[in-house]
């Protein structure tokens, strides 16, 4: 997946989630520059209780030829999301069962 590289400055309901767009903002989000970082963070938290963020994450950390920092910022974005919302002991949030069937291990 190949992208021209830029901040991403629209609210998240006019960002749609689609792999592109998260190959994108997890690109904002892993720079070394602060205002994407901001960017990119804010554009994950609008997505993370939207229907197929994380089978969406999973999918681009799999995907070998991405960049590093991508893929491991999409496994660390997973990872949080599990201990948020999936775990026995996340009472404080909902559960997201549209995307457990389409996780695997």
């Amino acid at each position: 997946m190949s992208m021209a590289f830029g901040a991403i400055e629209v609210p998240g309901e006019a960002n749609p989630l689609t792999q592109a767009n998260l190959f994108h903002v997890l690109r904002a989000a892993s720079s070394a520059e602060p205002a994407q970082v901001q960017t990119g963070t804010k554009q994950l938290q609008t997505w993370e209780r939207a229907q197929g963020f994380y089978p969406l994450l999973q999918t681009v950390f799999v995907d070998t030829s991405l960049p590093f920092p991508v893929r491991y910022l999409a496994v660390i974005q997973l990872k949080n999301g599990v201990d948020k919302y999936w775990r026995k002991t996340a009472t404080k949030y909902a559960s997201l069962p549209h995307s457990h069937p389409r996780l695997r291990p």
